[in-house]
């Protein structure tokens, strides 16, 4: 899967990702809290989604993702980023955003 960021909206490196998902950047540009910073790959930005529909991000949709992985069930948005199977990556990314 190719995957880039983008700082500030500008996109700064594109990288492929291992077979096992891994990959590394290096990012040498000014950095402070005033900045953003987004993933995005060909599908577009990675969206940390309410995967449950209750209107929260919680661990109510982080224990819902570890139900359908452990049955094999469906889930379009569970596939968080997109690489068309629910796995630890997807609940990696859930969780960043868990209040």
């Amino acid at each position: 899967m190719n995957i880039s960021f983008l700082v500030d909206g500008v996109k700064y490196a594109s990288a492929v990702a291992n077979s096992t998902g891994f990959m590394s950047f290096n990012y040498t540009g000014p950095w402070s809290s005033a900045h953003t910073f987004e993933w995005f790959n060909s599908a577009g930005l990675f969206q940390y989604q309410d995967v449950n529909q209750d209107g929260l991000i919680n661990i109510d949709d982080l224990n819902y993702m570890s139900w359908i992985i452990n049955t094999n069930g469906t889930c379009a948005l569970c596939d968080v980023n997109k690489d068309g199977m629910v796995d630890i990556y997807d609940i990696m990314l859930v969780s960043r955003d868990v209040s």
